[in-house]
């Protein structure tokens, strides 16, 4: 079996691994793309029409796209990964250890209390601009950010009735496909590369943000991924983190669709923004810290089966 070729690799195999795979796949994912958009009777030369300015035009082209390489891309490759290297995918993928109410209750709290800091951390990251000299950079970066602000309106801006493709593409498949990728299998090896589970889990949290090719909102990314895997370096079961992964990009989906409805909601968007508010950043630290210490108390590491990544 293939699985005993890999099972006893070094670390640097694994990571050449897991880079030919993700190479693989993100090949099969613009093969699958490409066959997709033929089948259904489009003009393989509109791809080359999509450019910024363009995205609600092509909005269901997008979703199509964007579905079939967050597959590609990010649910497949760790699950052969995890086969070759232990063909245990449960085990491998901290999947066998379920879900439990006070840390789903908990889990749920720290992803609440950290809106005030994410909120204030993403308006100190819009306020970071490079020197002259760099001016180059900050334009690609600027228009890497306008784009992918285009498309997420495009997608967010369609009829009610496509809640539940947005949720889907937009909540269901990264909260699984990034999770599985990010923290059960890069965070991993990553905190053996660097000999430390914090460098591991920050780094990863860094890796996490950069794929999003959104620098301005790059830091918040970071701070949510580090939540990301404290909770599942604290429980060793990736549903926590799948779930408030889940969790973040639903409540995103929604203020899209209904936050003009409520002040409420409109509030709880921006809070932490504010200069006014900084005693709530101040606060939402001090909780989103407190909680995590709870969460790891409360989550027994009797029941946890080793994972091989």
């Amino acid at each position: 079996m293939w699985h005993y070729l890999f099972r006893e690799a070094p670390l640097r195999i694994r990571l050449l691994l897991l880079a030919a795979i993700l190479l693989l796949f993100w090949v099969l994912s613009s093969v699958a793309g490409t066959m997709v958009l033929l089948s259904a009777g489009y003009d393989l030369s509109i791809l080359q029409e999509i450019s910024p300015g363009e995205a609600n035009k092509y909005v269901d082209i997008l979703q199509i796209l964007q579905i079939i390489q967050s597959v590609c891309l990010f649910i497949l490759p760790p699950l052969v990964y995890a086969y070759l290297v232990s063909g245990n995918i449960s085990d491998s993928l901290f999947l066998r250890v379920k879900l439990h109410l006070a840390g789903i209750l908990l889990a749920t709290a720290a992803l609440f209390f950290s809106v005030p800091l994410i909120n204030y951390v993403g308006k100190l990251n819009s306020q970071i601009h490079l020197p002259g000299f760099m001016q180059g950079i900050n334009a690609w970066m600027q228009e890497k950010e306008n784009f992918a602000n285009e498309v997420s309106s495009a997608f967010m801006n369609r009829p009610a009735s496509k809640i539940p493709v947005n949720l889907l593409m937009i909540a269901i498949i990264p909260a699984l496909g990034e999770e599985l990728l990010f923290r059960a299998v890069v965070q991993q090896l990553l905190i053996k590369l660097v000999r430390n589970t914090h460098g591991g889990i920050w780094l990863t949290s860094f890796l996490f943000g950069a794929l999003h090719l959104q620098f301005f909102t790059l830091l918040p990314r970071i701070i949510l991924g580090s939540l990301f895997g404290y909770l599942l370096e604290y429980s060793r079961s990736l549903w926590y983190p799948i779930m408030v992964h889940f969790l973040n990009n639903t409540m995103a989906i929604l203020f899209a669709y209904f936050g003009n409805l409520s002040s409420q909601m409109q509030h709880l968007e921006k809070l932490g923004a504010e200069k006014t508010e900084l005693p709530a950043v101040v606060l939402s630290i001090l909780l989103t810290l407190t909680t995590l210490w709870i969460f790891r108390k409360s989550t027994s590491r009797s029941q946890h089966y080793p994972a091989e990544t």
